[in-house]
């Protein structure tokens, strides 16, 4: 999720293992301070080879097995500033705490995480919340708060047990899209080889679903909820990308990791000739243009590829996300 986010959650989680009032600023200092850490591996770059930074970023720094020393670092660092409030027994423990909830918020979201390096490359992405949430976030942001002002972790225990229940509600909600994308690909007479359902960004009331039937990756957007039901939101198919032959070492394996990135969602960018583009994200969920991609330089066979950011957001998809999140039907959508 976003850094916002991830320093609340820390700040919860390390108040609710606080025992008694007088450590509890300390608490959440240490929890909110070692919750974003694992976002430092952004600064983990090359400047020559694009995707060297993309697979550092939630990488180790973000795995349960690294949680233990990336605390003890951001304790180490800490200690000077707080030890004359409390034990580095305690301290340890807070950074403990916010630091392994960074990887663990970062699984339930759609981008995916290395959660359980080195044990596996799988990248985990449960998708029952988007990376960024407004409802989430402020919610927890006001119980972290009360915490603080109160000096009592009763308020951090309520979010957390807020938190635990956004999370089981975004479960059903994500299984809800699920059947939902099941039965419209029945009504196309499509058997749904892999697919992939996650939410749409800042809520966990409109889906972004995708299903690979035959070579076409198909892509159409829900809204399930209680008093709307179920609104469709048809979008579009992409043929798979196939890559050409005669690609260099180099770039090869560069295209290979952008796939393994993508989950092998990956296809040739609508409107952008030569971009081979992720299907899984784009600016509106039923949208099929995606908004990154990389671009193959065969005139430079040693060289890597480029990496492209293509978010062009359009007059009016603003105002057409938000109708989709109210589940108000659009021209072409069924109920």
């Amino acid at each position: 999720m976003d850094p916002f986010s991830h320093a609340i959650v820390g700040g919860i989680t390390a108040a609710s293992a606080c025992r008694t009032p007088r450590m509890l600023r300390v608490a959440i200092a240490c929890g909110i301070t070692a919750g974003m850490s694992p976002d430092l591996d952004v600064l983990i770059r090359a400047a020559d080879d694009p995707m060297f930074g993309l697979a550092m970023h939630r990488y180790f720094t973000h795995a349960l097995a690294f949680a233990p020393l990336g605390a003890l670092l951001v304790a180490g660092a800490l200690w000077r500033l707080v030890r004359k409030h409390v034990t580095f027994r305690w301290i340890y423990l807070f950074c403990f705490a916010g630091f392994i909830m960074h990887g663990v918020l970062d699984a339930l979201t759609n981008y995916g995480t290395h959660l359980f390096w080195p044990f596996t490359n799988r990248r985990e992405s449960w998708s029952i919340i988007s990376i960024i949430d407004p409802i989430f976030t402020l919610t927890l942001l006001a119980f972290l708060i009360m915490a603080f002002l109160k000096r009592t972790r009763k308020f951090a225990v309520m979010g957390a047990l807020f938190a635990l229940v956004y999370w089981g509600l975004g479960y059903y909600q994500r299984e809800q899209a699920n059947k939902a994308m099941r039965e419209l690909a029945a009504t196309r007479q499509h058997t749904i080889e892999r697919f992939e359902v996650k939410p749409s960004l800042g809520n966990i009331l409109l889906w972004r679903a995708q299903y690979l039937h035959g070579r076409n990756i198909y892509i159409d957007a829900f809204h399930v909820s209680p008093w709307h039901g179920k609104v469709i939101y048809e979008g579009g198919a992409l043929p798979l990308y196939q890559a050409p032959k005669n690609v260099s070492s180099v770039q090869q394996a560069d295209l290979d990791y952008f796939t393994f990135f993508s989950d092998s969602w990956v296809v040739n960018a609508p409107g952008h000739a030569g971009l081979i583009g992720d299907a899984r994200f784009a600016m509106l969920p039923n949208q099929t243009t995606p908004i990154w991609g990389i671009r193959l330089q065969p005139a430079t066979p040693n060289a890597h590829v480029l990496f492209e950011n293509i978010r062009t957001r359009e007059a009016g998809d603003v105002k057409q996300l938000w109708q989709m999140i109210q589940g108000h039907p659009l021209p072409t959508t069924h109920q």
